[in-house]
């Protein structure tokens, strides 16, 4: 009998060590397969405990600032929900104090420790259990909760069951800090996920600001993307403002319904009644966490869309906003968090950078162009202030000015027009770009004073613009207009050539693009018609030389004819024949004006000393200075050409 009891307690020692091990290996077990998960490895503890330690519940409570929470529970004693039921963190209770102190507490009959541990004992009355036991889970010389076993008579734990709790509270310490490291480990490698997609947008960003200095749309598309993406909105859009209204830019949005609504219900003026106005309003982000509660946001369709949370994060540039990014999320509110916030503020920054290198380049540009524009412009008013100054070829100089005005202003055409003052219409005399077609057209019917453009600039003596040739029927010559639909021409304008107020013609330049001329291309024209006037005036100067040379020459020829044939006294007396005064002299004297008979030049005749007419067979005939096309009539030399 000896031997046989001896053998029966050996082999319930080496059963129960055996039920010990296989428990740890499960625990074990448990905590390998969930890294991530704490609760199936207190369940599994909690109910090895219990079976184990011969118990008649066991429960593990995790450590909060002031309280203890349940976690795991197996066994009879009803206790609350998991995740939900919690005792205070006080002395005054077992599982309080065993976490408090770092030490195991074992009361052997909790209902009679009214005195030291008030709670724990009423617990006790109140829930049938009499003996419990309760062991720290420590972390580092630190309790981060308890596991506890009761039962309902008054029978202590053995050691080795103690011992065995310990164990179990190590393993569940284990699995508390694996599942602390593993997810440490998750948050870090998610962290630097996070800073290196945010680093690769960055760069994508930058990128696109590179590969487009003159466009901000790509680089805008690009932040709307991923900003969406990486703060993990329903959509993102970027807004720029340009003084007055809002205007939507960029758009990434999973939903065609919010899509459709941002698009219908921009552009917008700057009120506190949406997000982005705000936004620029106080130069700083603003979170609205549900836009449907909130009683300011007054972007009605948006809101019948079901947009939720807005963020919104100005672009600022010298303290002042120039757009906006906003997120969004529809159907369901998730506000943002701080990391995404300030995300959306580095892309802000970036937006900023992108419009002004956009704003340098087109400045940097326009100012290269408008240099350039100088430089031709200089340039051609020097060929043509060349041409003035250097030829008498008066059409040459005027085909010179046509072209290069023409050619600077952008234009397709161009025509300078001679004004007839007898029949009060123009005529084409320079041109450039013209079809035969139209030339012939203008030439059979010019243009009348206050008819089109040109005689309208007659009669306000400042230029004329046409923006659209098509739709302005008034400030276009019907002889003219259909001529211009007909090539496809969109524009006009049209400058006055005046001297001393006299108008003496007109300056017109035509393009295909419709729209107004800049006030440059108004100021060029102006100058080139300063130009025209000149070299009209320097032609009509040198032709009034030349006419006065021909009649001084034709006065001295004759004189000398009829001196030679008065003889010597007459040559010599008193009744010679009078010297040459100075040129006008004779029109200023009593002297009568010669008759139109005697104009010059005459259309015929041979000049011959004995008949004393003064006038040469096949001399040329004095001509208009600017056709021989037109009738003629009396061009008496006194009245001075066309143009003066």
């Amino acid at each position: 009998m000896r031997l046989f009891r001896e053998l029966e307690v050996r082999n319930r020692a080496l059963t129960e060590s055996l039920d010990q091990q296989t428990a740890t290996s499960d625990i074990l077990r448990v905590i390998s397969s969930s890294p991530t998960d704490v609760q199936p490895v207190f369940a599994a503890v909690a109910e090895s405990a219990a079976r184990l330690c011969e118990a008649v519940d066991a429960a593990i409570w995790r450590r909060e600032p002031d309280r203890l929470l349940l976690v795991a529970h197996h066994g009879a004693i009803r206790l609350g929900s998991i995740g939900e039921f919690s005792i205070p963190l006080v002395h005054a209770t077992a599982g309080g104090r065993s976490v408090l102190d770092g030490q195991t507490v074992h009361l052997a009959d909790a209902q009679a420790e009214a005195h030291e541990f008030h709670e724990t004992s009423e617990n006790a009355r109140r829930m049938g259990f009499r003996t419990i036991l309760s062991v720290p889970l420590m972390r580092e010389g630190v309790a981060i909760g308890a596991i506890q076993l009761r039962r309902a008579e008054n029978q202590p734990f053995a050691d080795r069951q103690v011992a065995l709790l310990q164990t179990f509270a190590d393993q569940a310490a284990i699995a508390i800090e694996n599942v602390r490291l593993f997810t440490q480990v998750q948050a870090q490698n998610r962290e630097l996920t996070e800073t290196v997609e945010q680093q690769t947008a960055t760069s994508e960003i930058l990128r696109a600001i590179s590969a487009s200095p003159t466009d901000v749309h790509p680089v805008f598309d690009m932040i709307a993307r991923n900003a969406r993406r990486l703060c993990a909105a329903d959509s993102g859009a970027v807004f720029t403002y340009d003084g007055e209204l809002v205007h939507l830019e960029a758009l990434d949005n999973v939903g065609y319904a919010g899509a459709d609504a941002l698009r219908q219900a921009y552009p917008q003026p700057v009120t506190p009644g949406h997000a982005t106005g705000r936004a620029i309003l106080r130069g700083r982000p603003v979170h609205i966490e549900d836009a449907q509660a909130d009683r300011d946001f007054n972007l009605t369709g948006v809101l019948g869309a079901g947009v939720r949370t807005v963020l919104a994060v100005p672009m600022m540039r010298e303290g002042a906003a120039v757009g906006v990014i906003v997120l969004h999320t529809w159907s369901s509110p998730r506000p943002f968090s701080e990391g995404q916030i300030a995300l959306l503020e580095t892309f802000a920054d970036q937006a900023v950078i992108a419009v002004e290198n956009v704003r340098l380049f087109q400045e940097l540009e326009t100012r290269t162009g408008a240099l350039t524009r100088s430089v031709g412009e200089l340039r051609a008013l020097g060929e043509v202030s060349q041409a003035v100054g250097s030829t008498l070829d008066l059409h040459a100089v005027l085909e010179t000015i046509v072209d290069r005005a023409a050619r600077l202003s952008g234009s397709d055409q161009g025509v300078i027009y001679e004004f007839d003052d007898a029949s009060q219409t123009f005529h084409q005399r320079a041109t450039h770009g013209m079809t035969a077609e139209y030339l012939q057209v203008m030439e059979t019917a010019p243009i009348r004073v206050g008819e089109g453009a040109i005689g309208r600039a007659a009669i306000t003596r400042q230029p004329v613009e046409v923006g659209d040739i098509q739709k302005d029927s008034q400030l276009v010559a019907a002889q003219a207009r259909e001529q211009l639909i007909r090539q496809g021409m969109g524009s006009l304008l049209a400058v006055p050539l005046v001297r001393e107020d006299r108008i003496l013609g007109g300056l017109v330049i035509i393009r295909r693009q419709r729209g107004a001329f800049s006030p440059e291309v108004v100021a060029l024209l102006q100058t080139f018609a300063t130009q025209s006037v000149l070299a009209i005036h320097n032609a009509h100067l040198f032709l009034e030389i030349q006419r006065q040379k021909q009649y001084a020459d034709s006065l001295v020829e004759t004189s000398w004819t009829a001196r030679s044939s008065a003889g010597p006294r007459a040559r010599n007396g008193s009744s010679a024949i009078r010297p040459r005064r100075p040129w006008g002299a004779a029109w200023r004297s009593s002297s009568p004006r010669p008759s139109c008979a005697t104009r010059w030049p005459p259309t015929s005749g041979t000049r011959s000393r004995a008949s004393g007419s003064g006038l040469s067979a096949g001399a040329p005939a004095r001509t208009a200075p600017w056709s021989t096309s037109r009738s003629p009539r009396c061009r008496c030399w006194s009245t001075g050409p066309r143009w003066g």
